[in-house]
């Protein structure tokens, strides 16, 4: 697909009282059929490979949902592209998509302003929503800051562990590299970042 023509947005839709779903809009069409990380996806801006689950439950854990399958982005010097592995590529409509970087960025910064306002407004996400417990052991939400968050998710995107793990998943999924042999050490160190 050409760069000049990609697009992407969201779509902000009450589901019950305050607590707001979050669309994911390519080109104008709507995602529907799935949760979509609105915070794993604005986190990966500006990181050099993330390998995301922009599909997911509304727990937060793609698995949760069936969804093993990983976005991979490749940010590079005037392109950031989609490789859109197994069920991205089925929900998302497309193997692969290519979008000029100024005008991702642009998107980007737009999503990205657009929840903030949202959440001014008092809109509640669920992905923005933890809980904890009191001194009775009573349950009570918590607030996550959406900018707190992305500064964070962004910061594991980009260190040294998670990196090695979206080059290897890139390397698989995307140019057919066969998977390479390791140990489970090696698996468990870059779980951690993730």
């Amino acid at each position: 697909m050409s760069a000049q023509k990609n697009h992407i947005s969201c779509e902000i839709e009450q589901h019950d009282g305050a607590l707001h779903d979050v669309f994911l809009v390519i080109n104008g069409r709507k995602i529907e059929k799935t949760f979509f990380d609105h915070i794993a996806l604005v986190a990966a801006f500006g990181v050099d490979l993330a390998a995301i689950d922009v599909l997911t439950c509304n727990c937060g854990n793609a698995g949760c949902a069936g969804y093993f399958d990983p976005l991979i982005i490749e940010t590079r010097e005037s392109q950031v592209i989609w490789h859109c592995i197994g069920e991205c590529e089925k929900h998302l409509g497309a193997g692969q998509y290519v979008f000029d970087k100024e005008t991702y960025s642009s998107d980007i910064d737009a999503l990205q302003n657009l929840l903030l306002a949202r959440i001014a407004d008092g809109v509640r996400l669920p992905l923005l929503m933890d809980y904890a417990f009191d001194d009775d052991d009573e349950e009570y939400d918590v607030h996550l800051d959406l900018a707190g968050t992305v500064a964070e998710l962004r910061e594991n995107y980009r260190s040294e562990g998670y990196q090695a793990y979206a080059w290897r998943l890139k390397r698989h999924y995307v140019d057919g590299e066969p998977w390479p042999d390791h140990d489970d050490d090696q698996d468990e160190a870059e779980a951690s970042h993730l």
